[in-house]
């Protein structure tokens, strides 16, 4: 009498009784070649989450849209935070750029995404500009961008857009 094999998927890290009475459980005389913790593919279980979102939005003039730090004004970034529990990486993105300046996006873009920090382009938006107890939003040049503490992400956004 053969034994059969089987690949299983599920969480089959219980011990004893539990284990036992678990749907699906693993019975005796079943051989296992592989098994997963969840239901996941696997790269969506080894994908980092990040914690963080940044917002690129140029003018047609050539500007760039920053923030300032609220301990330097002389440190523009492009506008972003972190990520709330429950909330996807562009909704974030959406509302921290609504929050520190006014705008509201309505076409964002994945531009970058290094595990850390995810960077979106704003294709279409709208609102008067303001600034946030987060710092003082303006339409900044390239160079005064680069110049930021976060110039290092922004060059891989730069690279992403060909500028």
């Amino acid at each position: 009498m053969s034994k059969k094999t089987n690949q299983v998927v599920g969480d089959y890290s219980m011990k004893g009784s539990r284990r036992y009475d678990a749907p699906g459980n693993i019975r005796a005389g079943t051989n296992v070649i592989g098994f997963r913790r969840n239901v996941l593919s696997d790269a969506e279980a080894e994908a980092p989450k990040p914690k963080s979102v940044a917002v690129f939005l140029r003018r047609r003039d050539g500007k760039i849209l920053a923030v300032s730090r609220p301990d330097d004004i002389d440190d523009m970034n492009m506008p972003g935070g972190g990520i709330e529990e429950g909330e996807t990486p562009i909704d974030a993105a959406r509302r921290e750029l609504w929050e520190e300046t006014g705008i509201f996006a309505f076409d964002l873009v994945e531009l970058a995404n290094d595990g850390e920090t995810v960077a979106f382009r704003a294709l279409d938006a709208t609102g008067t500009l303001r600034s946030s107890h987060e710092g003082q939003a303006a339409w900044v040049t390239l160079e005064k961008l680069m110049s930021g503490r976060y110039s290092s992400f922004l060059k891989k956004v730069l690279k992403r857009l060909k500028l």
